[in-house]
Parts: structure tokens; C-alpha cells; sequence
């Protein structure tokens, strides 16, 4: 692990540790329970990110990876739920009510994972390439498209409440809450376009993240 490797981990692992304390603090909530999701899902991708830039043969790349979209796969489904549940409690009414529009998700997150861990079978999810970019096949675009749309669709209705609630610590709050998965979506569409952005700025880009 080189010194941009490890000031990264660092960052992320300290901000996971504030986030996991203030959680502590709050009161037991959808909302509370949906944003622990969301931070075991970064620290799960940032394991894996921590192990699979750093391998150097393939059986630790595997674990790397399998780590890694463990907790990429299911961060858009988990960021989603966090999105309804805040709407509802600031608003002070049941929008998107039906559960569905929470498990539905969560479900295909369940299939595109079962997906990812049988890649070694049949290789149409990723070709995992040491010291280098990995390969993404048919399967991985299928699962990644509809989780870059799901955040998409979570920060169009965060800002549709803020725009709806008079309230500034609600607006403030859905400024917060679009901000950091802007930030993360951008950060990760550069390193997919091919920018020279290295590998390891994804942990810098999820310590910016989660600190906001």
C-alpha cells in the first residue's frame, strides 16, 4: 500500500468512525437505520478498493473485488431507502409509502450481487486484471446503469421536498444529503471514462463524502 493508498483508508476509516458515533447518539430511526447501511456499504467498498488496488495475485484480487461490490452493488439500494425515509419524516407524511418502493431495490441489488459472486463461472460480470484496469463485461453495465439512475432518482426527490419545505435546516439537510453522492458520482463516472485519476482517490473521494 503506498502513502496515497493509506492517507486515503485513513480518511475514510476516520470518517466511518464519526458517522458510526453519531449514530450512536441518534435516536433509533428509519432514517438512522438507513444511513448505517449506507456507511457499512462505503466501508465495504473501500475494503475492497484498499485490497484489490494493492493485489498482487489473483486470489487476493478476487477477495478484493468480491468486497468491493459487495458494497457497491447494494450502496445505491441503500441510498435510495435513506432518500424515502428522509422525504417522508420531513415532510410528515407517508410519501412513497408502499414498501415496495424500498424492497424492490434491494432485491435486484440481492440478484446483481448473486450475479457478481458467480462471475469466476461464467465471467460476463468483470475480468479482473492485475496492476491494472479491469475489464467490465455485459453484466456488470446491466447492474451499474439502473444503480447510477436509482441515486439519480434519490437526489431529484431529495430536491423536490427541499424545494417543497419551507424549512432551511430541510433545505440545508437535502443540500447535504445531494452534494455528497454528486460528489461520488462524479468521482466514479471520471475513473470509468478513463481520466487519470488513480484507482486509490476513490477512498479520498468516499472520505469527502461521508465527512459531508
Amino acid at each position: 500500500m503506498d502513502a496515497w493508498q493509506a492517507l486515503s483508508a485513513g480518511m475514510v476509516g476516520l470518517c466511518i468512525g464519526l458517522v458510526l458515533v453519531a449514530l450512536a447518539r441518534l435516536p433509533d430511526s428509519r432514517v438512522v437505520r438507513s444511513l448505517l447501511s449506507v456507511v457499512l456499504a462505503v466501508a465495504l467498498w473501500s475494503l475492497g478498493e484498499v485490497i484489490a488496488s494493492g493485489a498482487d495475485d489473483a486470489t487476493r484480487k478476487h477477495v478484493g473485488l468480491a468486497l468491493l461490490y459487495s458494497g457497491a452493488i447494494f450502496l445505491p439500494a441503500c441510498w435510495w431507502a435513506l432518500a424515502v425515509h428522509w422525504c417522508q419524516e420531513v415532510e410528515g407524511r407517508h410519501r412513497l409509502k408502499h414498501p415496495l418502493w424500498v424492497r424492490v431495490p434491494v432485491l435486484w441489488a440481492c440478484a446483481m450481487w448473486l450475479v457478481m459472486v458467480s462471475n469466476p463461472w461464467h465471467g460476463a460480470f468483470i475480468t479482473p486484471v492485475l496492476g491494472g484496469r479491469n475489464l467490465y463485461g455485459a453484466l456488470w453495465w446491466t447492474m451499474a446503469i439502473p444503480n447510477y439512475a436509482l441515486i439519480l432518482a434519490a437526489a431529484g426527490l431529495v430536491v423536490r421536498v427541499s424545494s417543497r419545505v419551507a424549512r432551511p435546516a430541510v433545505r440545508w439537510q437535502g443540500a447535504v444529503l445531494v452534494s455528497s453522492s454528486g460528489l461520488t458520482l462524479l468521482g466514479n463516472w471520471a475513473y470509468l471514462m478513463g481520466s487519470e485519476v488513480r484507482p486509490s482517490a476513490t477512498l479520498l473521494v468516499f472520505a469527502i463524502a461521508a465527512a459531508i
